[in-house]
């Protein structure tokens, strides 16, 4: 609609903005219907909560940077490229975070935090190391 400031509902009506507001330091927009178009409305039980006299939505207002990253997100190249890093780190990831329980890491101050990452990540090398080539040496022993 015009220059976002309205949105439509499931029933064809009109959502005006009415206000703005901030939470958690995130900007977002409500939009609400007229009440009248609501109290008419077929769709009234799926769209309103239990007292809201109106179907109101709040949008979250994004920042520029989170509109260019988006944008860039939608190009095939990075799709390509986040495909291959989902294959590569998201299962050392998961082994770190479920299996170990590392959830946090258990010192403080950016020399520390990095040593311990570092440790973690040997610890997994090692580990797929010993899977991949010790352990198949072991049974064709």
């Amino acid at each position: 609609m015009a220059e976002g400031k309205e949105l439509q509902c499931p029933a064809g009506n009109v959502l005006t903005q009415i206000k703005t507001h901030i939470h958690h330091g995130q900007t977002y927009v409500v939009f609400q219907a007229q009440q009248e178009h609501c109290d008419a409305c077929t769709y009234r039980a799926r769209c309103l909560k239990k007292d809201e006299p109106a179907r109101r939505v709040e949008r979250v207002c994004e920042s520029d940077a989170m509109k260019a990253y988006l944008a860039r997100q939608q190009q095939p190249a990075i799709q390509e490229l986040y495909q291959r890093r989902k294959a590569v780190a998201e299962f050392p990831q998961l082994r770190f975070k479920g299996n170990w329980g590392l959830r946090q890491f258990s010192v403080r101050g950016l020399a520390k935090v990095n040593r311990e990452a570092i440790w973690i990540a040997l610890a997994h090398n090692v580990s797929q190391w010993f899977r991949l080539r010790w352990i198949p040496r072991l049974v064709t022993a």
